[in-house]
Formats: C-alpha cells, structure tokens, sequence
C-alpha cells in the first residue's frame, strides 16, 4: 500500500491485532516486538490499543535496534501525521470552512465525555391497552399461563465466531415473582435428553416439554408471554472470532448470510447481486459479498414465536398479554403519571417539564420537546408551504434552543443524554417531502446537541446553513431552500396600541391551562400572535366559548373593536361559530353592535385567519366579545388580541 499505490494518509492498526486477532506472521514476537516492527514499517497510531507500558516497551526496542535518533524521527513522523490528518479540521466531512470556529466547537469542554453517552439502545415500549385494570381488580389472585421459551444457544459474532450453543428451556417470565401476584399455570419440563454437551451432560430438546393443555389455558384469566426481539447477525460462514481461529484456506468456499430481524428463516431474493464491500483479489477483481438468494439461520429463541402461536391458538377467549423484554426501556414522558420502571430513559416532548422530573428522579432523558424539536411543523409562513400538521418551526428556533434546563442541578444535568428530533408523516406523503421537512432545520438540532451554548453564534450558523442548503439541492436533495424564506407573520412583530391595553379583563368562561399566552392580561397586552397557536401569544379556550368583558377604566369614545382566530383543522383549531360583540356604560347592560357568523366550513383543512370586528362610532366604558364555539369535542378557538380603537 505504502510503495505501490503512494499513500500518504494516516496508517491505523485494527483493534487487537498486537494481541490475539490474527498476528499472522508475527506470532513468535513478544508483543513489543510486535508494536516495534509495525512501527518500523510504517504504522503511525495504534488502533485501539491502551496498554501504556507496553507501548514504552515497544519504543526501547525501537531505540535498541535502530538507534535512539532513528527511533525518535519514526515517533515523530507517526505524530506530524496524526496531527495533520486528525487534527486538521478540513479533512473532517464537515459542513464548516472556517476551521477556527470550528475549533472552538470540537474543542469545547465535556464535548467527549457527552458524545460518548450520544447513542442508545433502540427499545419498543408496549402499553397495556386496559386488559388489566386496577378498577376491576379482584380480591383474589387472577390465574395466568406462562408459557416456556426453547433457544437453540446459536450465535454468530465477530468476538467468539460461530457457536452452536447449549439449547435451554426456560419459562417467558420470572414465575417466583409473577407468584406474589398471580396463581400461575405453566409447562412441564422433563429431564434432557439431547446429545451431550462439552462436559457430557445432556442437552434439551423441544421433545423434552409438556405444554399447558387447551383446558388448562382456557381455566386462566390472562396468558402472560415474555418475550425477546428477534436478531440474527449478517455473518460469514469461516466466522471464527477475534479471540482465535486461523486463516482459512483459499480452496474453501465462503458463504455471507444476511442480518434478519425476523424469528423464522429469512431469504435475502432482494439483496444485491454484487457487493458495495469485498477484498481485491489476487486476478485484480473484487470479492463479492452478495448474500442474495441466501437464507439466514432462524433466530436462537424463535421458541419466543412458538410460545406465544401455542398460547395465542389454545387462549380462546382469555387476554393474551405479550410482555416485550427490554433493558433500559426508552418511554414518553406521560409515563411519569402511572411511575417510571428502574433504568428506563425518558422522552421528554410535551415540553421540558417531563424530562426535568425523569433527570431529578436519576433517570436518563433525550430532550425533543414539540416547540423545538418536531420538524413535521411549518418552517416558514403556512402560506407558502406544503400543508402540515401545524405549528410553525423555523430554523432559527431549533438553533436557540438549550436541551440543559437551568433549573437542574450539575447532577441532574448530567442525566439529559441529548435531543431528538421527531417527524410525523401524516401530511409527508414522499421521500423528496421529508427530505423537505428535515433539512436544514436537522443541521441545527445537530448544533445544539453538539455545541455549548456560549459557544453558538446565529449569524454564522445562518451562512453555513445558505451554503448547506445549495450543496444539498446540488447533489440531489430537495431542502427547504432558505434562501427564500418569509418569515413570521408581520402582525406579530410589531406591539399594537390600542384604548384597551393592559386593561382590566373578567373572564366568564376560562383559558385553557396550557395555553394563558400571560394570563389574564394577554388579550390586552398590545402583542399579536405569530403563525402558529405554540408561540405563547395565543390564548386557547378548550370545548368552551371565549367570553370576555374589558373594563377601559372610563367611557370613551370607541369607533372598532376586533379579535382575530385560527383555523387548523388537523389539531381541531376552530374559527368561532358566531362572534357577538357589545358595550355598556356601566358593566350590566350591554348593547349589542355586531352579530358575526363564520364563512369558514370545518372541512378547510389548510391554516386560515379571521379577523371579526365591528366599526362604527359609540361611548362605553366596558366591552365585551363573545366567541362562540362550533361545538366540535376537543375544539380549541384561539384568538391573541381584543383590539379597541
């Protein structure tokens, strides 16, 4: 590699090479001697390797074959490279050219240690759907069936190779505990009677279980199945592990099985015919990889599948409850309602106050609050976009947004794992759509997980973001192009002024908790909503009518009085059936001014505005306006301002 083909780049030993992962050729030398020679031949930085003291070794044996000065121009030149490829900042795929704010990014203090804790576990949570409910619990204890699970023990990994394993049976949950709670029928295991295993005991076979009979299921009140995901590795069939194995022969042909997330054998009939990967052969070709056509071994516990098909065929009409094994179960935060389960990581998306909670508590916590982190809202003003779910999301916002609460303490802090951005496709109808929806509000949540927040600068970010967004539409991508962008609605960006503001209002009918937009001065405090009803500007009345009543302190003379709605009929956001606007002098009677109905069908499904207001010349003292819900269960109206003129 190094004379024929003229590579310059940084040379990095494989994991384990020095150790036990195929030191071929160098297995009579001590492991210094081995570190000494790649080092001799052009190896610059150890891969993996940690063994400090040895290492020193390997530089003395250096010094002693070669001479001290020989020895020290091989560690430097291994160190100039390492510098110049791994610390030069243009050679990273990286969005940014100016590698000294970049630096500062990369740089930034416990950017490490937090990227290191950046990755979990995928986990699938399954909520009881109200089979078991504590309303109808009974005094005495339910009866439920346990199935047992065979696994064949097979497994394929790069550490330990192919292994045929040890089968077991064993039953789906923990009986001794389930026992505290339920009387618990189950299966019968009799004694092996398999071939032996390594120490000469005898192995389970599926022969060697009785199951539960149909009328033994069909006495219980629930069947409780545990079960674990499915998962077989992609795998070749020479697969000899990292601790050991020699290299096999060239005359023995290679077989590559395809990953399978499925319980039962899987074939691959879609897979490429020619592999992306492969070694170059001696003839100058590439080996192919393609495991097209080939079937992949069924998973070790596809007794899971069994249990639960024999449960599922004899229940008849008893509850079948499938419990999904899982170690850190990865939940919204509406589970902190019922009690979170020990390790569980928590998704905090109604805003921040459920992660707050979690990360207090000593639980793990990715912030994706919907204000921040839902890339299915609009991005720019809703009239210039393809329709959506609602809201109104512009990058900007995703950029400024902190995932670390300043209520936390250092120690709660350190519970927030990171951020997540969510997308929802009932409106994304095509992969060029999403595509859409993402980028580059993505390239922002990116920032805010990886950068501290002294260190953000908005104005720079929004060039590169320009630049990101041109390189994207070049090589075949549909981004939002920002370049473009209108922005806010421009009756929020201005403070009307108006006889009510900051008036005293009386509310008949209540603002909904999570919308008060302020409180009970939002509608006379002179600020106008933005595209959407999140911004908190706009106030939100649930199943009721809005009924309000401004008292201006004295009479005046009063020639409009206005209000403007929303209608977005995907989060049942309503425009008023009829609005009814009035006056009086002293606050009991009232005289009517205007009677307005709604043009607006309930079947508009794009984001609408209406302003309802009456014009004309009157005194008063006290105004009131009335919105009057459609009547539609769960409807909001919102409106963001009572302006009088």
């Amino acid at each position: 590699m190094l004379d024929e083909a003229g590579f310059e780049g940084l040379k990095i030993t494989d994991w384990g090479v020095y150790q036990f992962a195929g030191v071929w050729g160098a297995e009579d030398l001590e492991e210094a001697d081995r570190i000494a020679t790649s080092w001799e031949n052009g190896v610059n930085l150890l891969g993996g390797y940690s063994d400090v003291d040895t290492a020193k070794a390997a530089y003395g044996v250096l010094v002693d074959r070669d001479g001290q000065d020989k020895a020290d121009e091989i560690m430097r030149a291994a160190t100039e490279k390492f510098v110049a490829v791994m610390m030069n900042l243009n050679t990273f795929e990286n969005p940014y050219v100016d590698t000294a704010y970049a630096d500062t990014i990369i740089t930034t203090d416990g950017s490490s240690d937090f990227a290191k804790e950046g990755q979990r576990e995928s986990i699938v949570m399954l909520k009881n759907d109200g089979t078991i409910s504590a309303d109808g619990a009974a005094s005495e204890k339910p009866t439920v069936y346990v199935p047992y699970v065979y696994n064949t023990g097979w497994s394929a990994t790069w550490m330990r190779g192919i292994s045929e394993g040890t089968p077991t049976w064993t039953p789906g949950m923990d009986i001794d505990k389930l026992s505290q709670y339920f009387n618990v029928v189950t299966d019968t295991l009799g004694d092996p009677t398999g071939e032996a295993d390594a120490e000469g005991n005898a192995t389970y076979t599926k022969d060697d279980l009785t199951r539960a009979t149909a009328d033994e299921i069909a006495a219980c009140d629930y069947v409780l199945v545990g079960m674990t995901n499915a998962y077989a590795p992609s795998y070749e069939s020479h697969l000899s592990g990292a601790f050991g194995g020699e290299p096999v022969s060239d005359d023995v042909e290679e077989v590559w099985y395809p990953a399978s997330l499925q319980y039962g054998e899987y074939t691959a009939d879609t897979a490429r015919e020619v592999s992306i990967g492969g070694k170059t052969l001696e003839d100058g070709t590439k080996e192919n990889r393609s495991y097209k056509g080939v079937t992949a071994h069924e998973v070790p516990n596809y007794g899971d599948l069994e249990a639960l098909q024999y449960a599922n065929e004899n229940a008849g009409d008893v509850p079948v409850i499938v419990s999904m094994k899982m170690e850190r179960g990865m939940v919204w935060d509406e589970i902190l309602e019922g009690g979170l389960a020990p390790r569980a990581t928590v998704m905090s998306w109604r805003g921040e106050e459920g992660g707050i909670k979690a990360a207090k508590a000593g639980h793990d916590v990715i912030m994706t609050p919907g204000g921040f982190c839902y890339l299915d809202s609009y991005q720019d003003a809703p009239t210039t976009q393809p329709e959506a779910i609602g809201g109104y999301l512009t990058l900007e916002k995703v950029y400024s947004y902190d995932p670390i609460p300043e209520v936390l303490t250092k120690e709660g802090a350190d519970y927030i794992q990171g951020v997540q951005a969510n997308v929802w496709a009932e409106y994304i109808t095509t992969a060029e759509h999403m595509e859409y929806m993402v980028y580059p509000r993505l390239l922002a949540l990116a920032e805010v997980a990886w950068t501290q927040p002294d260190k953000k600068n908005w104005e720079h970010f929004h060039r590169c973001a320009l630049k990101e967004v041109k390189w994207l539409q070049d090589n075949g991508y549909h981004p939002f192009d920002l370049s473009k962008e209108v922005g806010e609605r421009p009756e929020a960006a201005i403070p009307v002024e108006h006889l009510g503001l900051m008036k005293t209002v009386k509310y008949t009918s209540p603002y909904a908790p999570q919308y008060t937009a302020g409180g009970d001065s939002a509608l006379v405090d002179g600020l106008r909503g933005g595209w959407t009803y999140g911004d908190k500007r706009w106030q939100g009345f649930l199943n009721t009518d809005m009924d309000i009543t401004v008292d201006l302190g004295e009479m005046k003379e009063i020639s409009s009085i206005a209000a403007e709605f929303m209608q977005l009929s995907g989060p049942y956001v309503w425009l008023p059936r009829e609005v009814i606007i009035s006056i009086s002098e002293d606050g009991n009677t009232f005289t009517e001014q205007a009677r307005l109905h709604t043009d607006v069908p309930t079947t508009e499904d794009r984001l609408v505005f209406r302003t309802y207001e009456w014009d004309g010349k009157a005194s008063a003292r006290y105004v009131r306006y009335q919105a009057l819900s459609n009547g539609i269960e769960g409807g909001w109206l919102f409106t963001d301002e009572i302006v009088i003129k």
